[in-house]
C-alpha cells in the first residue's frame, strides 16, 4: 500500500540492511539449519498456531539457536517478542524433537548488539501456558481489549499497533487507511 516514493525508499533501505548483514555474518552462514522454517502448536480443541522462524542456525558444538530479525522500526513490545522466540522454540521442539539452546533478536539496523536469551524449561513452560490462555480466550470467544502501557497515552500507542484495530468495537483511534485496506483484504 504504499506510494512509489515510499516503496523506493523502503526497498534501498531493505537492500542496504540486507548487504550490511550479509557481509557481517558470511561466516555463520555454513550453520544455517533452515529459513524460514514453518511451526506449528497444537493447542488442543481445534486451536493451531502458526508461524515461521527467521532463521535456525546449528552451531559446531551442535546447538541450536533460533532467530528473528527486526529493525529500529518495533511494531511490537520486546515482552511480545520475547513470547514470540520462545513459542518459535516450542515450535521447533515440536517439529525436530529437538531443543534450542538460545532464541536470539537480531536488530538489522545495529548488527552489533543481538539480544539472546536462553531456552529454558521454565520459559517454554510459560510460553506454553501463554499459548493455552490464548486459545482457550478464542474457543471462548472472550477476546478483550487490553492495551499495554501505565499512561493513557502509551495504551493509545498499543492499540495503535494492534493487527486487530480494524475490527475493535472500542477503538480508541481511527485505523488508519493502510490498516483499513489490509483488513478488508
Amino acid at each position: 500500500f504504499a506510494y512509489p516514493e515510499l516503496r523506493e525508499n523502503l526497498a534501498t533501505a531493505a537492500k542496504r540492511r540486507l548487504r550490511a548483514y550479509l557481509e557481517q555474518r558470511q561466516q555463520t552462514f555454513a550453520e544455517i539449519e533452515h529459513a524460514e522454517r514453518p511451526i506449528e502448536l497444537d493447542a488442543g480443541d481445534g486451536v493451531r498456531i502458526a508461524g515461521r522462524i527467521d532463521l535456525i542456525r546449528r552451531k559446531d558444538t551442535d546447538e541450536v539457536v533460533v532467530i528473528d530479525f527486526k529493525s529500529n522500526d518495533r511494531t511490537q513490545a520486546e515482552e511480545v517478542t520475547d513470547l514470540q522466540l520462545q513459542v518459535y522454540a516450542l515450535g521447533y521442539r515440536q517439529a525436530t524433537g529437538r531443543d534450542a539452546k538460545e532464541v536470539v533478536v537480531t536488530n538489522l539496523d545495529d548488527l552489533d548488539h543481538d539480544r539472546r536469551l536462553p531456552v529454558t524449561d521454565a520459559s517454554l513452560s510459560e510460553a506454553m501456558d501463554a499459548v493455552l490462555r490464548v486459545a482457550d480466550l478464542l474457543r471462548a470467544n472472550d477476546l478483550p481489549k487490553a492495551p499495554r502501557g501505565a499512561t493513557e497515552e502509551q495504551r493509545r500507542s498499543t492499540c495503535e499497533r494492534c493487527d486487530l484495530l480494524a475490527l475493535c468495537r472500542d477503538a480508541p483511534v481511527e485505523p488508519s487507511n493502510a490498516r483499513r485496506r489490509s483488513a478488508r483484504g
